[in-house]
Formats: C-alpha cells, structure tokens, sequence
C-alpha cells in the first residue's frame, strides 16, 4: 500500500469519538445522574452555544459544563432503552424517550461538527497561538495535533519533498511555537518571505466580519473596534456589527449571535 492509501486511511481514524464523551466521567460521572431541570438547562445552554459557534469566526471556549450533563442523560437515558424501559412505559413512550434521546445525539454531534470543522480550518493558527487553544476540551486538543501531523506529513509527502531544499520550510522552523506576530524575534538569517509566511499560514480569523447579536442584557454605550463611533446595546434588541466589538460580550453570555 502506498504512503498516500495510508494517509487517507488515517484521516479516516480522526472521528467524533476521538473527543466525544471524555468529558463525562470526568465533570459527572456515572454516579450523579442529571435532574429534569438539569438537563433542560443544559440543552438551553448547549443550543445558544452551538448558536454562537457556527456563527463566529473563532474558535470559543468548550461548552464543558452543559456537554457533561447531556452525555451522561443521553448515556443514561440509552442504558434504560436497552433495557426495554421502565415497567410504566409503553411502546409509545419509548417512542417518544427515543426521538428525545436522538434529538439530543443530533445537538451535540452538530456542535461538535461546528468545532471541527474550525479546527481544521484554523489548525496553523491554534497550533502558533496558546490563548487560542484553551478554548478547546482536552480531546479536541489531541485531535488539533493529530489532524496538523497528518495534514503537515502529507503535505511534506506530496509537494515540499520534491521541492529544492531551501523551499521545503513553511516560514520558519518555529512557526508552532510562537504567535507568528510581527514583534516575535526570528532566527538569524531568515529573510522577509519567510516572516510574511509565518504570518500568512498561523493568521486566525477575521475579527471585522460582520454579524447579528441579539442582546440579553443592557450594556450601554460601547466603542465600535477600530472606529470612532459608538452604538447603545439595549436588551431584547438586535444589531449589525463587527464581531470583534463584540467577542467578549459573546463569551461572557451577555449577549448572543443569530
């Protein structure tokens, strides 16, 4: 087999299982099962979060908390189906338990898919950023470097092998180490191509995109980034603006993307 049959074979081992449920024995646990109201929050909490995430442009902190609660119902809740459910139900119920329980598989696996999706996206810049990549659960930070050695060793594999050897870097050497930001200090002897691109492939996202917020909160009056002018952020309404005047009322849940 050669070595781009074994390549494609191993993106294939990179699955939603690889950062799935590890969050539940260690938030929960199998012991403390989640109430009614529990999860009704958490399924609340969860759908702004997968909201928010396929709207914004970066990567925003693991929704750790309400992730837990709904594996460990969804676990529990699958254990009970198996069993062919409590004496009181009837088949109908069961119905219903199992297009719930599904409803919440469909959930999670979507908000999951939505950070993936940012993840391989963005692999160069979360890999050169260390703030950017505390947002992302233990699991995904194993599939971050899983997914760069793959997708690293390909390219080495495909194109920067058969290249002359002062064209096989990508910028420098230490493009994963540091924020490729224009004051970190470079090696001796690296001239400008390979600072414009360390910059060019570990850039994030744009903070200048224009998104809709609906507002949970009254904030007042805030400075639009990168502008003079100001906007009054009232509660209950929605603005046109640029996410990064934003970001950090976006993660602080005072207010939320649609």
């Amino acid at each position: 087999m050669d070595d781009s049959q074994d390549e494609r074979d191993n993106f294939d081992d990179l699955d939603l299982d690889d950062f799935g449920a590890e969050t539940v024995s260690k938030s929960i646990g199998h012991s403390s099962t989640p109430s009614a109201k529990q999860r009704t929050d958490a399924v609340e909490a969860l759908t702004r979060a997968w909201r928010n995430e396929k709207v914004s442009p970066e990567i925003l902190q693991f929704a750790s908390a309400p992730v837990s609660v709904l594996e460990e119902a969804v676990r529990e809740r699958t254990e009970q189906l198996q069993r062919g459910g409590k004496v009181e139900w009837t088949l109908q119920m069961q119905s219903w338990y199992q297009q719930d329980c599904d409803r919440i598989k469909f959930l999670l696996n979507s908000y999951r898919r939505a950070r993936i999706f940012k993840i391989q996206r963005w692999f160069l810049h979360l890999q050169a950023n260390t703030d950017a990549r505390r947002a992302l659960s233990e699991g995904e930070q194993i599939f971050l470097n899983k997914y760069r050695s793959l997708r690293m060793g390909h390219l080495n594999t495909t194109v920067l092998s058969h290249l002359p050897s002062k064209y096989r870097t990508l910028g420098s050497d230490g493009l994963f180490a540091s924020a490729a930001s224009a004051s970190t200090t470079k090696a001796a002897g690296q001239d400008q191509e390979d600072q414009n691109a360390d910059k060019l492939l570990a850039q994030g996202p744009s903070q200048q995109k224009f998104v809709i917020i609906r507002v949970l909160e009254d904030i007042g009056t805030i400075q639009l980034k990168g502008m003079d002018d100001e906007v009054n952020l009232k509660k209950g309404c929605s603005y046109i603006i640029t996410y990064g005047s934003v970001a950090d009322l976006i993660k602080e849940n005072r207010a939320e993307l649609i």
